[in-house]
């Protein structure tokens, strides 16, 4: 292309070309008078139109990755230009965010070579060069690849949205045009359009316009006066659960958000993802005991340890350097304490003979020391990073080398006194299916006369003579923990009993696996007693969820892990449905409907009349207050008299003559009260004497008889109100297992019920408790050790009424 330079300057705001006849015509101004005509065409064409704006056909047609579109008219550059049918094909592995559809526009550069006909027919030359545009729809934003031959200029625009993740296709412009209607007010000579200057698309298209504003203006004011509320259903529960997953339903129903109607009429399924967040803690510290091997960490639930170090003792030999009075390395280390230096029957003296410097003996040179070359033994401490699998592990030893492999086993428990021990019993065999890393916890009443009890543990369940014991337990035990590290001993339980006393029931169940078990001493290496071990660790972490509906959708929002987990905040111009519990680590999840249901106006009509009843009935109780000791008065034109006293009785009037009974609380004629004996000829009467009651005969008549009801209504009219519902309330409303007490106050309870009964995740921590004369009840607990994390449920109940309370484990 052979052009002598490029004049066109928008800035100078150059309008026309004025050409000479004697100056020569130049090819830049013929260019610039072009560039001139095109620039105040765009004006008004931007005025028009939006960049980018589908201005007819382009339909998709979706079918999962692959998109179909017709041909089309966009607006791009500055000019409608019409684009050819294309199908689409996008990742199917992408199912979140977005993807586009782009038009892509080409400005080629067109000589004799690519178009033969621009050739001058009397000379054979070559005449002025064209520019062809050519429009292509594309899955990808081109703008940043080279130039194909010949193209000068690349423009690209998206026109539609793709959704990946509901599959909804949107134009990227909504409004085609940057002028409204309101902008033609008084541009127009008539007073209206007649039908014969329009077309009968652009009646359709106006039509839909307004409509669409109408419908836009009747939902802005739906929620102006009503917000964003629910009308039935949308209620969620738990479907299908696996290790993974858990399956949230929300059930069909209609809501309107944000002026609009969302209406389903099936369920919707919506997976929520168990939360395995983690978080981790460094350097927990634990005192370590001789008698004690597992140690709970203070955060569960556990996911695994990084790193134990602990203090472990060494005795090992070392070879005397080569230089009197010298130093010694002691390896392992770094070295806490030397305990004892010795060489056959001399031990060597601390301070005198040697001392430790660092990771060294120090052989102090005025003293004893071992000949050059020979051979000592030294005893020290040292601080170890223990090893996973030999020196500890995080819950139980099943499935480790040494120690027994995963697999189902079978518990039997006795009790023994001074006379014997209780005999075996096939039907009190417990088993259950042990994986790797689990323990078993046994669990029964105490036995009374028993001295103690013995735990029995078989891999097969085929005759007693299976059962080898594991464990000797105390009077005082009540439970053992199986972590495959008691070894068994050459004895089974007993056929048959001469024991005092019979075993009680026994139940087995999963043992707490928040712990770091040392062990066996004799397999790796032990702590030492009374010193500090630091563990590094990650545990889960919670979460709270939300299922929240669009004007169009159903979606959830996932909220953020923590250690006490707060629910997200509902998205603007959205209706939150219900909250999800998931617990760390764990599919046990639980679900929390919102119900904000429209109040409508028969609802508001009621509450406005339990307000003018609370109104009439505090009026009542201040009048009644105020008249022990002041003048008798009327209020809202009732005059009260609780007969309690005569403090407002004129006793001094002329005519009074009149009593009070203070402690029956009535008013009645003043006079004295004569006992006659009623005197009654038994023989002649036909009634019935029951005591000092003398009943009349009489028959008994039905008159009415209804069989059904249809409600329970309280007919006292000053009982405006019914008995107020059982309330409970902990303190504090979270803690931890095993170590935080709570603090139960129940009220509006059955009055002096004894009885009552004080629960725990489903477990009982008191069940006689007695509430006082005004239905009050007190108690108190500590989180039992095996109750599950999350929120938890506290109840109280009297067998009449029951309250809860939620507590976070």
């Amino acid at each position: 292309m052979s052009i002598s330079r490029d004049t066109f300057d928008p800035a100078k705001n150059y309008k026309r070309i004025r050409y000479h006849q004697d100056r020569d015509l130049l090819d830049s101004e013929l260019n610039e008078q072009q560039e001139l005509i095109n620039l105040e065409r765009r004006k008004i064409a931007d005025i028009l139109f939006k960049e980018g704006s589908i201005l007819s056909g382009l339909d998709v047609t979706v079918l999962d990755n692959v998109l179909t579109l017709t041909p089309g008219m966009v607006y791009i550059d500055g000019h409608v230009e019409a684009v050819a049918g294309a199908t689409l094909t996008y990742d199917p592995a992408t199912t979140s965010g977005a993807d586009y559809v782009y038009a892509e526009l080409l400005k080629y550069n067109y000589g004799y070579t690519q178009d033969p006909s621009l050739i001058n027919p009397a000379t054979g030359e070559p005449t002025a060069e064209r520019e062809k545009w050519v429009l292509a729809l594309k899955t990808t934003d081109t703008t940043g690849l080279t130039l194909p031959n010949n193209v000068t200029e690349r423009k690209v625009v998206p026109i539609y949205k793709f959704d990946r993740e509901t599959g909804d296709v949107t134009a990227t412009v909504q409004e085609k045009s940057n002028l409204y209607l309101r902008d033609l007010l008084g541009t127009l000579p008539g007073s209206r359009i007649t039908v014969s200057s329009i077309t009968e698309d652009q009646l359709s298209f106006a039509a839909a316009e307004g409509l669409n504003s109408l419908l836009q203006n009747l939902a802005e004011r739906t929620f102006d006066q009503a917000g964003s509320y629910l009308v039935s259903g949308f209620d969620s529960f738990i479907g299908s659960v696996d290790d993974t997953d858990v399956e949230v339903i929300t059930n069909a129903g209609r809501a309107y958000i944000q002026g609009f109607r969302h209406q389903r009429d099936l369920p919707t399924s919506t997976l929520v993802p168990k939360s395995v967040a983690i978080k981790s803690v460094r350097g927990e510290q634990k005192t370590y005991n001789i008698s004690q091997r597992r140690y709970p960490v203070n955060s569960t639930p556990l996911k695994e340890t990084t790193q134990v170090e602990a203090i472990v003792e060494m005795t090992a030999n070392v070879t005397r350097g080569s230089v009197g009075g010298g130093e010694d390395l002691l390896d392992p280390n770094p070295v806490v304490d030397i305990l004892e230096v010795s060489q056959g029957a001399t031990i060597f003296q601390e301070g005198i003979d040697w001392q430790q410097s660092g990771n060294h003996v120090d052989w102090i040179g005025s003293g004893n020391e071992p000949a050059i070359g020979t051979t000592y033994t030294v005893r020290w401490t040292y601080t170890k990073q223990m090893i996973k699998g030999e020196d500890y592990v995080d819950g139980g030893w099943f499935g480790i080398t040494a120690h027994p492999t995963a697999g189902t086993y079978h518990y039997v428990v006795t009790a023994f006194d001074g006379s014997g021990e209780t005999a075996f019993n096939s039907g009190s065999v417990l088993l259950r299916m042990t994986l790797a890393g689990e323990m078993n916890r046994l669990s029964w009443l105490p036995v009374n006369g028993a001295n103690g009890y013995r735990v029995y543990r078989a891999t097969t369940n085929g005759s007693r003579t299976d059962f080898q014991r594991i464990k000797e337990l105390g009077s005082e035990a009540i439970s053992y923990i199986d972590d495959a590290v008691d070894e068994p001993v050459a004895s089974n339980p007993p056929a048959s009993t001469s024991a005092a006393v019979s075993m009680s029931t026994t139940q087995i169940e999963l043992g707490n696996l928040n712990v770091v078990n040392f062990g066996r001493g004799a397999l790796g290496d032990e702590p030492v007693n009374g010193s500090n071990c630091s563990i590094d660790y990650d545990y889960f972490l919670g979460r709270k969820d939300i299922i929240y509906a669009t004007t169009r959708e159903i979606k959830r929002l996932e909220g953020a892990p923590a250690d006490f987990p707060k629910l997200p905040i509902v998205p603007e111009d959205t209706l939150g449905l219900c909250s999800i519990d998931c617990p760390p680590n764990s599919t046990d999840m639980t679900i929390r409907n919102f119900g904000l249901t429209r109040i409508t106006m028969d609802q508001i009509h009621d509450i406005i009349k339990d307000v003018e009843d609370l109104k009439y009935n505090d009026a009542q109780y201040q009048m009644n207050n105020e008249l022990q000791n002041r003048d008798a008065q009327s209020k809202k034109g009732i005059y009260s008299d609780d007969f309690s006293n005569t403090a407002q009785s004129d006793i001094y009037h002329a005519e009074w003559d009149a009593r009070v009974n203070e402690l029956g609380k009535f008013a009645s004629p003043d006079r004295s009260a004569i006992s006659t004996a009623l005197e009654v000829d038994s023989g002649s009467s036909d009634a019935s004497f029951f005591g000092s009651l003398a009943l009349l005969p009489g028959n008994e008549t039905v008159l009415v008889e209804q069989n059904d009801w249809s409600e329970e209504r309280n007919i006292n009219p000053y009982a405006v109100f019914d008995k107020p519902p059982a309330m409970l309330q902990i303190t504090p409303n979270l803690g931890r297992r095993g170590q935080t007490g709570i603090a139960v106050t129940g009220i509006n309870f059955t009055p002096s019920k004894s009885g009552i009964v004080l629960r725990c995740d489903g477990q009982v921590m008191a069940s006689n408790l007695i509430s006082d004369e005004a239905g009050r009840v007190s108690a108190s607990f500590t989180i039992p050790t095996n109750a599950r994390n999350g929120n938890r449920i506290v109840e109280m109940a009297d067998g009449v009424y029951s309250a809860r309370a939620s507590l976070q484990i």
